[in-house]
């Protein structure tokens, strides 16, 4: 469950993955941008 859905919204399941599709940007000095994030998974409900 995302911490903030606004950002980076929940995962949704795409065959055996899971997928989240957010909007990105980019710096004009540089060809490339590294994200990184934490997944925390849960086998039950979201934590609110």
């Amino acid at each position: 469950c995302p911490v903030d859905p606004s950002i980076f919204p929940s995962f949704t399941p795409d065959g055996n993955a899971l997928q989240s599709i957010y909007e990105a940007f980019r710096f004009t000095e540089s060809y490339g941008v590294i994200f990184q994030c934490n997944v925390k998974y849960c086998l039950g409900p979201c934590e609110p």
